[in-house]
């Protein structure tokens, strides 16, 4: 193949532009691909970046609280035709010095989830797409507080929320 090429001076085959060009590309790119990876090794760049990023959110209770799950895995039938299947497990922070208002939540706990039940059945599965999670679960905790008397649900955390339909 280079055999057909007339040589230069110095004895090689003569190259044309385009593949003088394209073996400078090669060595400029493979430059930077060793150089970029020595500078990653030599920094732990990719290390920090694992440490910093705060990977998925999860809901803590703050300083001075518990978390009330004991509501369970809620499953309701949606309105609508056909109808799909919601599960939602729903938990709330407390604060956990007090005793009086765990023990309402406690005594009203059958009551609530079939207030979040009742609540789900009436949805369709569109309106409980996740776009509108943060207005489902302010209206949901507006009605479980109006069951309550010794204290107040702040927000709601769903986990495992699923619509099949």
């Amino acid at each position: 193949m280079d055999r057909d090429r007339p040589a230069d001076d110095r004895g090689s085959p003569a190259r044309s532009p385009v593949e003088r060009a394209l073996r400078v590309l090669i060595l400029v790119l493979s430059a930077v691909l060793i150089l970029g990876t020595v500078y990653a090794l030599a920094t732990d760049s990719r290390g920090r970046a694992s440490r910093s990023s705060p990977g998925p959110r999860v809901d803590l209770p703050r300083e001075g609280e518990a978390v009330y799950s004991r509501l369970g895995t809620i499953r309701a039938s949606t309105r609508g035709e056909p109808p799909a299947v919601v599960a939602v497990t729903i938990a709330f922070p407390y604060p956990a010095d007090d005793r009086a208002f765990k023990e309402e939540l406690d005594d009203k706990a059958a009551r609530l989830r079939e207030t979040c039940a009742s609540f789900f059945a009436e949805k369709s599965a569109e309106s409980l797409h996740p776009a509108f999670e943060g207005a489902l679960k302010s209206e949901l905790r507006d009605r479980l507080n109006a069951q309550l008397s010794l204290g107040r649900i702040r927000e709601l955390w769903f986990s495992d929320f699923a619509v099949v339909r």
